[in-house]
């Protein structure tokens, strides 16, 4: 693949995420600091690049902006506006691209339209993005321009020790998972950007990284990270400090193993409540947030309180739906998903939606009991999916549920259709 082919591909992908997002920002903004808000805000923050149809403006507005757009949308969508943001930058500066990071472009250009609404946008993107998964496999390894020495750690002596040092003061001032841009700001504000820049930085942190998704060369600071999230991080403390520090875990093949020996889970809100476990199973249907959108389903934001709600059945959790539920009867959906993968795994009906996630109907009559979120009272199936919940939560994986208007009369047909096309009594949470 040619480079003005990846330039083609990401550039054109970026215009169709500035298709599908400026109907968001324009109404959000709008209802949030007036009709006037497009030239206020160009004039007061930039004197360029002052285009509703240009991805990165939108972008900036949105990292600017975010109060104006969270709720609706969460901390993981948040991630994704900033990472997309970084991409319109290398795109505009001519940077390289892999067949691979443009994939990883798509996909995340995917997953915010979709977020936002834009299920045509996102099919658009997602048609694409499967178009080139579809080329032969050996290109995609392959850089797409030059870059000297691709395959190898390209480290300054210190890299990996101000990698850990900003990792560890993050995780000691309690802002964790952290990202790549919080420890090289953190890293920046103490040593000259111009001996530590991005370049050197970017590969000495992914050979540090334990479950980095491309098989990245070991760091000489061993592999003391963890991903936990699309471009969010935890640092195993179970390799001390002073080991790293004093050279004695510089092996790579002794942090190798070191790592593969752990499996690391954050659990609770604070370090004292981390513990070591292995996983729990993987359980539903792959699936593309895009067919959910474009099957009529809208992804609600779960905002979790609490993994410790003991009910008959084992641990359950607790969460309050923060985003704007349709009323009336409908279909409603459990995902789960990782960096990699999502996957649907449970489905069900009900004549009143605003019951199954809040607990009441919209002139405030209800049981509270109703809701997924709030089991101690629920029933017993309700409170063995809020128990499954919980599982994938405590293994930081992501869960939404989603929801999906439908007259009363096709509720349960429709229902039984999905839950024989993705066999979720096989490979789900559904029974009977």
């Amino acid at each position: 693949m040619v480079v003005d082919d990846v330039r083609n591909q990401v550039g054109s992908a970026l215009e169709v995420l500035a298709t599908g997002l400026a109907p968001f920002v324009q109404r959000r903004m709008s209802a949030a600091r007036g009709s006037q808000w497009f030239d206020s805000f160009a004039e007061e923050r930039y004197s360029s690049e002052r285009s509703l149809k240009d991805p990165r403006f939108l972008l900036k507005v949105m990292t600017a902006e975010w109060g104006v757009f969270s709720p609706p949308m969460s901390r993981m969508e948040r991630s994704l506006v900033f990472e997309l943001k970084e991409t319109g930058n290398r795109w505009a500066h001519y940077e390289a691209f892999t067949v691979d990071g443009v994939d990883r472009a798509l996909d995340s250009i995917e997953r915010l339209l979709v977020a936002v609404g834009a299920t045509d946008e996102a099919a658009t993107v997602r048609q694409r993005k499967e178009g080139l998964r579809s080329r032969p496999e050996p290109h995609r390894a392959d850089p797409l321009v030059p870059e000297p020495d691709n395959r190898r750690v390209q480290e300054g002596p210190e890299n990996w020790r101000l990698i850990l040092a900003a990792t560890r003061a993050l995780t000691a001032a309690g802002q964790t998972p952290f990202t790549r841009k919080g420890v090289y700001e953190w890293i920046w504000e103490r040593h000259p950007s111009s001996e530590h820049g991005r370049g050197s930085l970017d590969p000495t942190l992914q050979g540090m990284i334990r479950n980095a998704p491309t098989g990245a060369p070991s760091s000489r600071g061993g592999r003391p990270l963890l991903r936990v999230g699309r471009g969010l991080y935890i640092l195993d403390d179970s390799v001390s400090g002073s080991e790293l520090l004093t050279g004695i875990v510089d092996d790579p093949a002794r942090a190798d193993a070191h790592a593969e020996s752990l499996v690391i889970t954050e659990v609770g809100r604070d370090a004292d409540s981390r513990r070591r476990a292995v996983g729990s199973a993987w359980p539903g249907q792959p699936i593309a947030a895009a067919e959910l959108a474009i099957a009529g389903f809208k992804p609600l934001e779960l905002l979790v309180r609490s993994l410790d709600v003991d009910l008959p059945g084992g641990q359950g959790c607790e969460w309050t739906t923060t985003t704007e539920v349709p009323e009336g009867p409908g279909l409603y959906a459990f995902t789960v998903e990782d960096d990699h993968e999502m996957r649907v795994t449970y489905v069900g009906r009900t004549e009143h939606l605003w019951m199954v996630t809040k607990g009441l109907l919209p002139g405030g009559r209800g049981r509270v009991a109703q809701r997924y979120g709030r089991p101690r009272h629920a029933g017993a199936t309700r409170q063995r999916i809020n128990i499954l919940i919980a599982e994938q939560l405590r293994e930081r994986r992501l869960v939404r549920q989603w929801v999906r208007p439908c007259p009363v009369g096709q509720l349960r047909a429709e229902e039984e259709r999905l839950i024989t096309e993705w066999d979720l009594r096989g490979v789900g949470w559904n029974r009977g």
